[in-house]
């Protein structure tokens, strides 16, 4: 047996597991749409071995057998993904609103696949290259039952908008030059970890930007910039979607910390929710009566633990300054973004009229959007005394969240029915 065989082998084994899918009963056309795509990804690797003839050059047969399993490396657990993105345990409503407020943020061309994941943290697979315009969040499984948490979508957009505008790029000098300055207002910090790499008392930033041993020592903390950069921006477009919502649903996943070191791709807790504030106070500006913060919010939070040694903490905080400075830049840009793409806002009245439905146990006509819907479910949450005869905090978790579900399902119903009569 060859690689070559050993790679066609793989790619019917793989293809074959495609069909079984294809069996499935998708909820939405999306994924099935996505299954076709991966398919003809792998049917397209196997027409180009076959077009090989057998006295090919065997390091170009193996180049092509080399890619193929590059793909099935890549691409694979996206199967798995669409898979459970057919689970009963998904709340099919929510997928038509989210989408529209994608295609609303980011493209027309939006396609959106939701699935729960056996991850706590909600999280968002990068765009692939099979996959163009594809938006893939996964959802945590034990919270599938609950749509409060779904202003966290928000976020997972964020990253969504994040590549799509190619803000990296946008902002990877600044994040160097932020760095530096930071090393130029405490040389001596530098000097301590790095005492020869040629840095003087007197050097400037234009001196630090040309010493190569300055330039390889914050390589990666440019990366870990930007990666933080990138949260605090994610963080700013759920706050401007979901308004209250979403710092409801971001205490709840994560207040007030996790046991363990935090990682070198996220900013530290209390820097994050400081922005978070600061992002609702900005918004706020320009609408008054929204965006408004829970009292005590900051301190139900704390910082994990830095990880590594001294060396390390101190390329952390370098990498915190750099990011934490670009923040205020990053919540004028998410305005300015989601201002322009029209995404709706928080609107009180229509909150409250659907508060007052949720106390006779009915979900409102009207509701506008999934945000008026989900900041009125956290309030009703919030309210211990909202339904006097339900003392039960799980009967009444239920009952609101089956309310909000239902309110969604509504929403969905009127958009379409909407459309439906604005094509006659």
């Amino acid at each position: 047996m060859s690689p070559r065989d050993h790679s066609e082998a793989r790619l019917h084994a793989v293809l074959e597991e495609i069909a079984k899918l294809g069996q499935s009963d998708f909820p939405y056309s999306e994924s099935r749409e996505a299954l076709n795509l991966l398919e003809a990804t792998y049917e397209q690797h196997l027409t180009k071995l076959a077009s090989l003839g057998s006295s090919k050059d065997p390091a170009i047969v193996n180049l092509y057998c080399s890619e193929a399993l590059l793909d099935i490396f890549l691409y694979v657990p996206l199967l798995g993904f669409i898979l459970r993105a057919t689970n009963v345990r998904n709340a099919f409503e929510v997928h038509g609103p989210l989408l529209r407020l994608a295609k609303q943020i980011i493209t027309n061309d939006t396609k959106l696949i939701l699935s729960s994941e056996w991850d706590f943290s909600p999280f968002m697979f990068p765009e692939q290259r099979p996959l163009p315009n594809f938006v893939l969040i996964g959802l945590p499984a034990p919270e599938t039952d609950n749509p409060l948490l779904l202003p966290l979508a928000g976020h997972e957009l964020g990253h969504t908008v994040w590549q799509q505008k190619g803000f990296e790029t946008k902002y990877e000098n600044d994040a160097e030059l932020n760095i530096l300055d930071a090393i130029q207002s405490d040389i001596s910090a530098y000097q301590k970890h790095y005492p020869n790499h040629s840095v003087n008392a007197t050097d400037k930033i234009a001196d630090l930007d040309v010493n190569i041993f300055v330039k390889r020592t914050i390589a990666p903390v440019i990366g870990w910039a930007l990666a933080r950069a990138q949260e605090y921006f994610c963080d700013c477009v759920g706050v401007y979607l979901f308004d209250e919502a979403f710092l409801h649903s971001y205490a709840y996943l994560l207040s007030p910390s996790i046991a363990c070191s935090r990682h070198l791709d996220y900013p530290n807790n209390i820097a994050r929710i400081q922005n978070i504030i600061n992002a609702a106070t900005h918004f706020q500006k320009s609408a008054p009566k929204i965006y408004q913060v829970p009292v005590g919010f900051i301190s139900m939070f704390q910082d994990s633990p830095e990880p590594g040694d001294e060396e390390q903490k101190y390329l952390s905080a370098l990498a915190d300054t750099a990011s934490q400075r670009l923040c205020t830049t990053l919540i004028s840009e998410t305005e300015k973004l989601l201002n322009s793409s029209k995404a709706p806002q928080l609107q009180p009245t229509i909150r409250d009229a659907i508060i007052g439905e949720f106390g006779i146990g009915v979900p409102a006509f009207k509701a506008q959007s999934i945000t008026n819907v989900l900041n009125a479910g956290w309030t009703v949450y919030d309210n211990p005394t909202f339904w006097p005869p339900v003392t039960d905090k799980k009967t009444r978790k239920k009952i609101l969240n089956n309310l909000v579900i239902k309110n969604i399902e509504l929403l969905e119903i009127e958009d379409r029915m909407t459309n439906a009569a604005g094509h006659i």
